[in-house]
């Protein structure tokens, strides 16, 4: 496939709440030295002019653009058009999607699709880069939508067991396709030119990855996810099967001809000792299903893929310190590890690892703090603690800048850290903001998302 298309399981973050907005212009203090106790330099206002607030939010639905617009679905099913430039409301449409939305954006359609909680009915909304709406089409049940194109059409899964294309252009089903054993549900339908892959779940929460013909919907393999077999993890010990089977818990398919799923499965032991999880990593040839390449674990959390790397964050066993793990993508052999320890230990909490990758390094965000690794070798050049947030900070990598939202759990303000990425130098504090932000980068600006407000802050001001 061409396009890389990375889909999480569920997006980390924390309690939603927002905080007044003043910006405050102070004198900014040095910042403090990396890994040494938190001291936060002072706020300071962005120099720009550029930047804008509009009181325009969004429900973690990923917006999207072109040259000089930003579009943003909130989670009341209202499209928004905003001027990049200045944050005027360009148009407004009120789409009806308002559960389980996301946005597409294709040739000179804006597509808006999910569920609607009026009519209780699937829903996909078709607009043009005016507002003008193009076409309506209504499923029978809530549906969950590819982020790309196959020829020209939209991958729909049903929230039961019926897989749709529907024309992008026109809103016609072009065909439907009940894929059976799937009574819970499709999920993380992926479109490429050459094929579909989801993921079929039945209700002993077993995942069936099946490949689709994009022409007609026709089944071309199927891998049963719930079927593998745990290896020995010690010299002597018996093969350790899974109490039981369980679904993806996400799905990257790459330019490299790969789709590597993460295979979640529980498991037990007679006398009641060991690891109580096994996770798999599994690299699978999507034109036939063959197996590549896999990597058993104790608990695994988060990951990230670029070109032709893979990075995660592990445990094992299940008690141990978090490594960071980097693999080659295509053949699942490891680059490097990084095993935590001390202060880099700490800052990390269960589940709460987020990756940021670019300009040479590998940024490794965690519930109290982040650390950053040389993207070629993994070795650790520096590290930074903040205070308690809601959740853990996704950070973002621009301009050899390392950016970082700050939701404070005290004062419940947003904020927004900076660090150079090269030393981890502290540039001074941009806040107050929303708290609960999320980042989107767009150069040459940077848009910070809440539920509230979306804000734009020029990326020349902030690096």
């Amino acid at each position: 496939m061409r396009r890389r298309t990375l889909l999480l399981a569920a997006a980390a973050g924390g309690a939603v709440g927002a905080a007044a907005w003043a910006w405050r212009s102070r004198t900014a203090a040095p910042g403090a030295a990396p890994g040494g106790p938190f001291t936060d330099p002072a706020p300071v206002d962005s120099p720009s002019s550029d930047r804008w607030r509009s009181a325009v939010g969004t429900y973690g639905i990923e917006p999207r653009h072109d040259a000089t617009t930003l579009f943003v679905l909130d989670g009341f099913g209202t499209l928004t058009a905003l001027d990049r430039a200045t944050g005027a409301i360009r148009w407004r449409v009120t789409t009806g999607v308002t559960s389980n939305g996301s946005l597409l954006q294709t040739d000179g359609l804006l597509i808006a699709g999910g569920y609607d909680d009026n009519t209780q009915h699937g829903l996909l909304v078709a607009v043009d880069p005016q507002g003008r709406e193009v076409w309506r089409q209504t499923m029978l049940r809530n549906i969950g939508l590819s982020t790309g194109l196959t020829r020209g059409g939209i991958v729909a899964a049903e929230v039961k067991e019926t897989l749709y294309l529907v024309d992008a252009a026109t809103g016609r089903i072009r065909w439907a396709v009940d894929i059976p054993d799937s009574s819970l549900g499709l999920m993380w339908p992926t479109a490429g030119n050459d094929r579909i892959l989801v993921e079929a779940v039945d209700r002993d929460l077993t995942g069936v990855l099946t490949c689709r013909d994009p022409e007609t919907g026709a089944e071309r393999w199927h891998v049963d996810v719930g079927a593998a077999r745990w290896l020995p993890r010690a010299p002597g010990e018996t093969t350790d099967w899974p109490r039981s089977p369980m679904r993806l818990a996400w799905l990257i398919t790459t330019g490299q001809g790969l789709a590597v799923t993460c295979r979640h499965r529980s498991r037990s032991r007679p006398t009641g000792t060991g690891d109580p999880f096994r996770n798999e990593i599994v690299a699978f040839d999507p034109g036939s299903g063959e197996l590549r390449w896999s990597f058993l674990t104790a608990r695994l959390d988060q990951h990230h893929a670029d070109e032709d790397t893979l990075y995660v964050s592990h445990q094992q066993p299940f008690d141990a310190p978090t490594e960071i793990k980097a693999f080659e993508l295509s053949s699942g052999r490891p680059r490097w590890t990084y095993r935590t320890q001390g202060e880099t230990a700490e800052l990390l909490g269960l589940n709460s690892t987020i990756f940021a990758v670019g300009d040479g390094v590998v940024c490794v965000s965690g519930a109290t703090g982040l650390f950053v690794l040389d993207r070629a070798t993994g070795a650790l050049r520096w590290h930074a603690r903040h205070p308690d947030q809601f959740g853990p900070a996704t950070p973002v990598i621009a301009r050899n800048t390392i950016l970082v939202p700050r939701s404070d759990s005290q004062t419940k303000e947003g904020g927004l850290w900076r660090f150079r990425a090269p030393d981890g130098e502290r540039l001074p504090t941009i806040e107050p903001q929303p708290a609960a932000m999320r980042l989107h980068l767009v150069d040459p600006s940077l848009y910070l998302l809440s539920e509230t407000a979306t804000l734009s802050l020029p990326l020349d001001s902030l690096t």
